[in-house]
């Protein structure tokens, strides 16, 4: 990772912890973003005060960051941006122009609820049933499995697959779907209201 700037010295919060992960979004005109631990874990709050203090003239969505953080009163923040390398001009593993590109063989198909997705900035985070990581999806996943968008807490299934960059969606398919059931021993449909996987 390339070495950001030294910043002026400055009073540190107690208990920094030294955490790396990535840049989910950004938002220069809201003044802050969020960071996904590498492993999963709570998403880490960037504000637009530390990107200054850390002297970065910007963030990408999709690029790797080391950061400083503490627990404040509105969760783990990052204090100090001390690496970021912007992601690779032909690396679409998060990119914005291509969908992520696994690693590994994709798993079978799980239920899952959307976190939220942003159609404008193509891609998005979903969350399988039980298991508290954020996997990525991409608009243009979407488009393959003829999506025109997700709405957060939707129910849907998906396949995971492991990017360069973490857990990412390799398929995505409609909740009910007759194929979820043929790969499930008995075929039994899983219960919660409608169908769909309990929240929370």
């Amino acid at each position: 990772m390339s070495r950001v700037r030294a910043v002026a010295e400055e009073e540190d919060p107690e208990n920094l912890v030294e955490l790396t992960g990535v840049v989910k979004w950004y938002d220069t005109s809201r003044g802050f973003g969020f960071i996904a631990q590498d492993g999963g874990g709570e998403d880490i709050l960037l504000h637009a005060s530390r990107v200054r203090a850390s002297m970065i003239d910007r963030v990408p969505d999709g690029a790797l960051v080391r950061v400083s953080s503490y627990r404040g009163e509105r969760g783990l923040q990052a204090w100090r941006v001390i690496d970021l390398q912007p992601p690779a001009a032909n690396d679409d593993s998060h990119a914005e122009n291509g969908a992520p590109r696994s690693d590994s063989p994709p798993g079978p198909l799980e239920p899952a609820r959307v976190k939220w997705f942003d159609k404008q900035r193509g891609f998005g985070f979903v969350n399988v049933l039980g298991d508290e990581r954020d996997v990525f999806v991409h608009m243009e996943t979407l488009r393959q499995c003829n999506f025109n968008d997700l709405a957060p807490g939707e129910a849907v299934l998906i396949r995971v697959g492991l990017s360069p960059r973490g857990a990412a969606a390799e398929d995505v398919v409609p909740w009910n779907s007759p194929a979820y059931f043929a790969e499930i021993e008995g075929g039994d449909e899983p219960q919660g209201g409608d169908g769909a996987p309990d929240e929370g």
